[in-house]
């Protein structure tokens, strides 16, 4: 029997075996993803500096409001009312410097900046023999990014649970519940989802480097 046993546990080939990912809507606690996050993020501020200079005037949420006014001029002035919360261009806002910091996000090309992430974490991790399939790493990077959106959203969210219950915070209230909407209109824009996509498209590039 023991005998038996031993052989059960012998490995029989010296191959790394593909790992078994979880699903896509969870991310595994590793820190290749955080600091690919980290970067992707910090790239994407980087890119918009570049964009005041060399593209001072590109704006693709304003291509997507004037192709809804051409469909319908009302649905348009819907649509721009709703996108420019996020990237608005009056100073006197306190959101207004919230679209630099959140550029990877909101802005193109900073959006781009996810390709990055996703190439170096989906490289870094099948080198390291944790093959996932293409796409796991890109979504883990993107998932850890998010989390500067979370965390904030988060706690505004207590402080405006707890600014609602007393009367004579409304102040508080209107503000904390204005940066609850502010967050929640990211999944509106366009920007959002490109860079989603650029996370997985980097992600399946880098995997198929690594693989060769």
């Amino acid at each position: 029997m023991a005998a038996e046993m031993k052989l059960s546990t012998t490995p029989t080939s010296g191959k790394v075996s593909r790992v078994d990912a979880p699903p896509y809507f969870q991310a595994m606690m590793s820190r290749d993803a955080p600091i690919g996050a980290l970067i992707t993020l910090l790239i994407g501020f980087g890119m918009l500096g570049l964009k005041f200079f060399i593209f001072p005037d590109l704006n693709l949420n304003a291509w997507v409001i004037d192709a809804f006014n051409m469909i319908n001029p009302e649905i348009g002035s819907y649509i721009g009312a709703l996108f420019n919360v996020t990237t608005t261009a009056d100073t006197n806002s306190a959101f207004f410097l919230m679209q630099f910091v959140y550029a990877a996000f909101l802005s193109f090309p900073a959006n781009l900046s996810w390709l990055v992430g996703g190439i170096l974490v989906s490289v870094i991790r099948v080198r390291r023999g944790r093959d996932q399939g293409p796409l796991r790493p890109g979504w883990d990077t993107f998932w850890y990014g998010m989390l500067a959106v979370e965390i904030p959203f988060m706690v505004f969210g207590i402080v405006f649970l707890f600014s609602s219950l007393d009367p004579g915070a409304l102040a508080l209230q209107g503000f904390s519940g204005s940066v609850l909407i502010y967050f929640l209109l990211f999944f509106l824009m366009p920007n959002f989802w490109i860079g989603l996509f650029m996370a997985l498209f980097g992600s399946a590039i880098g995997t198929k480097i690594a693989n060769k």
